[in-house]
């Protein structure tokens, strides 16, 4: 079967060190029909204890396990894939203004702000830096913030890490464009209801699919589920909160209608209690 022989060679990559995830548990979670398994993704990497969307971030979710890290994509004025999510570099480093307004040298001038705002040594990370530093260790979401994808896919196929990346977008037009250019890319769509998911699953039979918890079902997740779609959802606010406080029952409650990938700004925190209740490795 087509869809098999890829993810045979999806995880033929994915040969990562024994503090990380392992293989066995990424084909059992991700790619196995209805896991149990649940897998974290990283909201802008692993991010307490570093700069947000840094190498640092990176590297500290790799080693604490992380199934995936999430990772907002711009391009600089010359065209460099780089990561940055807000719509300006004022908060996240010394610099202002737009990240598209500099070029690559400009950018690099910079440095990365760490949450209590003092300056850090990192610098803002280009893509090809991110992939360098997570290949075969981490699978990655690449929140898209721009319209001209093709430099992003050019970095993804020098690279070699088209079965390591999902690319996540609201906007249709860019997924369908993605597929035009890259058939063999994984797509992650955007969908605000129920109907929203069908549309997305009849237009790009994609191997994850975004979901909201306005309509999170168990009828839903099992529908998708069956279709070998993977189900992800968000469990900031109350569930990030209550996890920081040491409280893991909303995050139980959360999980009884299945969704198998939760992105969190407690990665940390939410290994600890999947692990706690058999539901991560």
């Amino acid at each position: 079967m087509k869809f098999n022989n890829v993810l045979k060679s999806t995880l033929l990559l994915l040969m990562i060190s024994p503090v990380a995830i392992s293989q066995d548990y990424l084909q059992q979670v991700f790619f196995a029909k209805n896991s149990s398994k649940v897998l974290v993704a990283a909201h802008r990497a692993a991010h307490n204890f570093a700069p947000e969307n840094s190498l640092l971030a990176v590297k500290n979710a790799i080693r604490e396990g992380v199934d995936i890290i999430e990772m907002d994509i711009k391009t600089s004025k010359d065209g460099v894939p780089m990561i940055m999510h807000d719509g300006t570099i004022d908060r996240t480093t010394n610099g202002t203004g737009k990240l598209e307004s500099f070029t690559y040298e400009e950018l690099r001038k910079l440095r990365l702000k760490n949450a209590d705002g003092t300056l850090s040594n990192y610098q803002i990370p280009t893509l090809e830096e991110v992939f360098d530093l997570a290949k075969g260790q981490i699978l990655i979401d690449l929140d898209l913030k721009l319209k001209n994808i093709r430099p992003v896919i050019e970095v993804v196929q020098k690279t070699e890490m088209q079965t390591q990346v999902f690319f996540f977008d609201s906007d249709y037009s860019v997924l369908k464009k993605i597929k035009r250019i890259d058939p063999s890319l994984y797509l992650m769509p955007r969908t605000y209801s129920a109907k929203h998911v069908a549309k997305a699953v009849r237009i790009f039979n994609p191997v994850i699919i975004h979901i909201d918890p306005s309509f999170y079902t168990k009828t839903l997740v099992d529908e998708l589920k069956a279709k070998n779609v993977r189900v992800w959802i968000n469990a900031f606010g109350d569930i990030d909160k209550s996890l920081s406080q040491g409280n893991t029952s909303q995050l139980m409650e959360f999980l009884n209608n299945g969704a198998n990938v939760l992105q969190t700004d407690q990665p940390e925190k939410m290994l600890k209690a999947l692990k706690a209740e058999g539901l991560h490795q």
